[in-house]
């Protein structure tokens, strides 16, 4: 199932019901639905049948761009043959959500103030952040390998990060020397927050801003977001906090020195 589809889908059909001034309950009643039917379809958690749609469109006297939104179920639906479909049933469904908006991104933003994100972080790392959870690892690692290649990517690490290790000190040695690595790849730029920048807006947890042709799309540990507010204050919170942030040359010379300190 295409997630980008199905969100723009269930981003329409709000904004239709709203423009009739209808309520969930409304709706629910009108098409014999049950109410978390409705609620469910208009937050995007799962997709709409082609058939149900003509139907809901036909209640909201849809004509103009009704050929478009049926078209966007179908997409919607469609069973693609995406990597993360091995995973079904092995990790959360959050997850697997997150890999389809990864998958269709041309940009990938993210503030991680505690660990070393996902798209960063080798084997070793993984492996101690899941405890050890194989088919977890394996699917965060299909996930950066997907989003090393031809993506841009633009991360802001604390600098808590270059110090902090769920194991010793050979293996965030070698996490650190990997991020150099990658920094170095094109279309990858890696900031450190240095202590020194005090307090900023990142106190509020860490985010990831993922940019699609169909959409921006909001992630953080409650999971992902299309609120057209929240996502523009995350757009401020990074841009404030790549502005505290050590220029790229600077914080790859912090993270080397990390190295040396390690080894």
């Amino acid at each position: 199932m295409s997630v980008i589809a199905r969100n723009q889908l269930a981003s329409a059909l709000r904004s239709l019901r709203k423009e009739r001034s209808f309520t969930q309950t409304d709706v629910a009643e009108n098409m014999e639905w049950s109410l978390s039917k409705v609620i469910r379809i208009e937050n995007g958690t799962v997709g709409i049948s082609v058939s149900d749609l003509r139907s809901l469109l036909a209640f909201f006297e849809v004509t103009f761009g009704r050929d478009e939104l049926l078209e966007l179920a179908r997409g919607g639906k469609a069973d693609r043959q995406r990597w993360w479909k091995a995973f079904h049933n092995l990790v959360p469904p959050q997850l697997l959500d997150l890999a389809a908006y990864e998958y269709e991104a041309f940009r990938v933003a993210t503030f991680a103030p505690i660990a070393v994100p996902d798209l960063l972080q080798t084997e070793a790392y993984a492996f101690a952040v899941n405890n050890p959870d194989q088919d977890a690892v394996m699917f965060q690692l299909q996930r950066r390998s997907v989003a090393l290649d031809a993506k841009e990517l633009v991360f802001v690490l604390d600098e808590s990060l270059l110090h902090r290790t769920p194991g010793g000190r050979m293996m965030l040695a070698g996490q650190l020397e990997s991020i150099l690595a990658d920094s170095r790849r094109p279309g990858v730029s890696v900031y450190v927050l240095p202590y020194t920048a005090g307090a900023h807006t990142g106190w509020a947890g860490g985010f990831s801003i993922v940019s699609c042709d169909g959409g921006r799309y909001l992630t953080t540990a409650a999971g992902p977001s299309a609120d057209p507010e929240a996502i523009h204050s995350a757009d401020s919170r990074l841009r404030n906090l790549v502005a505290r942030s050590l220029g790229l040359e600077a914080s790859a010379n912090l993270i080397r020195e990390a190295v040396d300190r390690l080894r």
